[in-house]
């Protein structure tokens, strides 16, 4: 009976967890079609990364991760460049109104919560064969384009930018600005393959079969992580030198304690805020959720990822703060002792005084006795 019961409650407790776990991945039922544009409202599109369920659903090693669309072809065009690029923009997009906008010109779109795939068209542009990635967070991924093909994207996504929280703390305006965000890019050349979609070396052999969109989703992944990381690596880097030019500015004016004490709080919270950033709000460690059931993709992904050296990188960025956190520590620590080491003076002044004051009613009265002359 006991047993019975035991097993009657394990079965309650699956029917439970599985309507979750399956609720958290973007469903592969192919969506409806509705004038150039796939509607996926009737998938559950949720955010790209979360944490893995306790219960695995079968991998869907034969189905697609996004539907097979055809590449806008037109051989009057420019033809489309052997190359995959990601750009950032410091903010994000509002995806639907985007898209919308690019379906008015003709792209052929595909659109979930987290993501936009855009083609082109004969009067968007003069390139065929390209296709743009669009996240919400301010990232885009392009394929095969050109950089006329870059700036047209870019200029009517700019109509379409909203302030989203994207985990970049800080702005920089004019030259370095635009430095700044250059140097967040990463590039690699694209070769067709009839095979499995694979990496050699530093270039990535594409597939052409119908698993085509599904790869360039995975592999936009891996290339907004590494975005994601080379921004937080320029974030480290500014602010690390900040903290050792302040370090060196209290060293000079250590009389200061009260101000030297806000400083150094303000600067272990900043190093908090950029080890978390690193090692939870960016994601950058994890496998998107969208991409457990889909053992292909992840793999792709994961190819990917060791090909940027994330986690290697990671790895020394943490070991960066970590040296930085306890050199404020230790200055804390020293400012620390030499306040303590002050209150120890005046402590000792204080009780000095003290002394004086007490001893001196005893002593006037001894000494005026001793300078009066005997009558």
């Amino acid at each position: 009976m006991v047993r019975a019961v035991g097993l009657w409650k394990s079965l309650l407790c699956l029917r439970a967890v599985r309507p979750l776990h399956g609720a958290a991945f973007l469903s592969t039922t192919p969506p409806r079609l509705t004038g150039g544009h796939i509607d996926s409202s009737e998938t559950t599109a949720t955010p790209l990364h979360g944490r893995r369920p306790l219960l695995k659903e079968p991998s869907r090693k034969d189905e697609l991760l996004l539907p097979n669309i055809e590449l806008h072809r037109n051989p009057e065009m420019r033809p489309p460049l052997p190359r995959v690029c990601v750009r950032c923009e410091s903010l994000g997009w509002n995806l639907r109104s985007l898209a919308v906008h690019l379906r008015s010109l003709g792209c052929f779109t595909w659109l979930s919560d987290s993501c936009l795939v855009s083609g082109t068209s004969d009067e968007f542009s003069e390139q065929e064969g390209v296709r743009a990635f669009f996240f919400r967070q301010g990232f885009c991924v392009f394929w095969n384009c050109d950089a006329q093909t870059e700036t047209r994207f870019i200029s009517t996504a700019a109509e379409f930018q909203t302030d989203i929280s994207t985990g970049q703390t800080f702005t920089l305006q004019g030259e370095e600005d635009r430095e700044f965000w250059s140097g967040a890019s990463e590039e690699m050349e694209v070769l067709e393959t009839d095979g499995e979609t694979r990496l050699d070396e530093r270039t990535l052999h594409l597939s052409s079969g119908p698993k085509r969109l599904s790869d360039q989703f995975a592999v936009s992944l891996a290339f907004v992580t590494a975005c994601r990381l080379n921004i937080l690596e320029s974030k480290i880097d500014r602010q690390l030198k900040l903290e050792r030019e302040t370090i060196d500015m209290m060293e000079a004016t250590s009389g200061k304690l009260n101000l030297v004490s806000e400083v150094l709080f303000k600067s272990k919270k900043a190093l908090h805020s950029l080890r978390y950033d690193l090692n939870i709000g960016q994601e950058i460690s994890d496998v998107p959720d969208i991409l457990w059931e889909f053992p292909d993709q992840e793999r792709l992904f994961l190819q990917m990822r060791r090909h940027f050296d994330v986690g290697p990188r990671v790895n020394t960025l943490n070991a960066r703060l970590s040296w930085m956190n306890d050199l404020i520590q230790n200055f804390s620590e020293h400012v620390h002792h030499k306040y303590a080491s002050r209150l120890e003076i005046i402590i000792i002044f204080l009780i000095g005084i003290e002394i004086v004051l007490q001893v001196i009613p005893q002593v006037i009265p001894f000494i005026s006795s001793a300078q009066t002359p005997d009558t």
